[in-house]
């Protein structure tokens, strides 16, 4: 208790008087990922906070998960409905090299966007605590910086994405000799 007494000995006697009824206070480090070299291995693919756990000071992990999921299984379904149309059989599976295709794609259209989200979302702590370069303590720059910090996170066509990552299966697909492994 004396540490956070001592880290708040400047403040006013109402803040200090509110930190010595807390019970028991806690210090905690928060932690994100280092970037990934991938998030697929053969026919496995990792996501969300185990894919790229993020800390909080933009609200993403959860959002970033969605998203991961949303473009997966998008991408899956999709190629279990193109191969469908190519077979005479009604398989619910896709071939082995169809799979790594599929998971190639959702690596690539999901990786760059997630580990960028890990790094902004680092860099939103700085900026919230004032140790930003070049943004500091300068409230001009600081208005400057949260009124389009966000933007391109929130308004990402993830339709778009899963065209995009289709059309990364299509150019995968049609070369049975590229290794994915």
């Amino acid at each position: 208790m004396e540490t956070v007494l001592s880290d708040f000995v400047s403040w006013g006697t109402p803040i200090r008087t509110l930190l010595a009824h807390v019970p028991k206070p806690e210090r905690w480090l928060l932690h994100d990922h280092l970037s990934a070299r991938t998030y697929v291995k053969d026919r496995v693919a990792i996501m969300g906070d185990a894919a790229h756990a993020m800390v909080p000071h933009q609200g993403q992990g959860a959002g970033q998960c969605f998203e991961d999921a949303f473009i997966l299984s998008e991408i899956l379904a999709r190629a279990v409905k193109m191969e469908r149309t190519r077979s005479a059989t009604q398989t619910e599976a896709l071939s082995s090299h169809h799979m790594k295709a599929c998971l190639k794609a959702y690596d690539e259209v999901r990786r760059p966007r997630t580990q960028k989200v890990c790094w902004t979302s680092r860099e939103m702590g700085e900026i919230l605590a004032y140790s930003c370069p070049g943004v500091g303590s300068d409230l001009g720059k600081l208005k400057e910086v949260l009124d389009n910090r966000m933007k391109w996170i929130w308004e990402v066509d993830l339709v778009g994405e899963v065209e995009r990552a289709m059309e990364i299966v299509a150019a995968v697909s049609k070369d049975e000799d590229y290794d994915l492994g």
